[in-house]
């Protein structure tokens, strides 16, 4: 991996991981990732409204809607979470660590897309 495609922005004791794939990749997309509680939040570039990430536990993942009411949600769509046989255990963590850690992923939303 080409390591000057990684930046990462400490706040507080937190750090927020950006990867520009376009190094090693050739295209120009950038990743925002943090992790809290042992979950892995991601926020893609080239991801759609409504504003979300994709939150991983083992081998779970689960797309988490960051509702403009301040509130998380699991996205309303038919992969929202993967494998479609996954621990509900995972995917419960997954929801309680985004709704605990909401304006943190909120932020990274609008860091990688802008306002919501």
């Amino acid at each position: 991996m080409d390591h000057s495609a990684i930046a990462t922005r400490y706040t507080g004791c937190r750090a927020k991981r950006f990867y520009n794939p376009s190094a090693s990749l050739g295209y120009n997309d950038r990743v925002g990732s943090v992790r809290f509680n042992g979950v892995l939040f991601v926020a893609y570039s080239n991801d759609h409204p409504p504003r979300h990430v994709h939150g991983f536990v083992g081998e779970t993942e689960a797309i988490v809607d960051l509702r403009l009411e301040g509130t998380v949600a699991l996205a309303e769509r038919n992969d929202a979470v993967r494998p479609a046989n996954a621990k509900r255990s995972d995917v419960k963590k997954i929801l309680n660590t985004a709704a605990l850690h909401f304006e943190e992923l909120a932020g990274l939303w609008e860091e990688i897309h802008g306002k919501a």
